[in-house]
């Protein structure tokens, strides 16, 4: 999950059934607002869980997780001005089997993954 602008975004999970999802959930703190709102949004990555994400100046970056059955290595944005997801033009992931509960940090234009 992320904080942007006093909204929590959140993407993907685990649901009951332990499958992935590919949900975009979206929670702001302003007056007036009734909850979750799931969100649809064109470009959509795969169905994501023990991902990384991170706010950037330009959108929310994704990157790793599993999917129902193997690891992403993967790295998507989704651009602040409503734009589809996309996937950036990025070497893989450093680890061919994946990266799972790890944590992504923005630093100027250099993605920082800890962990996983």
């Amino acid at each position: 999950a992320v904080v942007v602008d006093r909204k929590v975004i959140i993407y993907g999970g685990e649901g009951e059934d332990g499958r992935a999802s590919a949900g975009l959930y979206v929670f702001s703190f302003e007056a007036g607002f009734g909850g979750w709102l799931t969100v649809e949004v064109n470009g959509t990555p795969v169905p994501l869980k023990d991902h990384g994400m991170a706010a950037s100046s330009t959108g929310i970056i994704l990157t790793g997780g599993l999917t129902t059955h193997s690891f992403n290595t993967a790295t998507h944005l989704l651009p602040y001005d409503g734009s589809p997801w996309t996937t950036l033009p990025l070497p893989p992931l450093p680890l061919s089997c994946g990266i799972t509960h790890h944590t992504v940090t923005i630093e100027g234009t250099t993605i920082i993954i800890t962990g996983g």
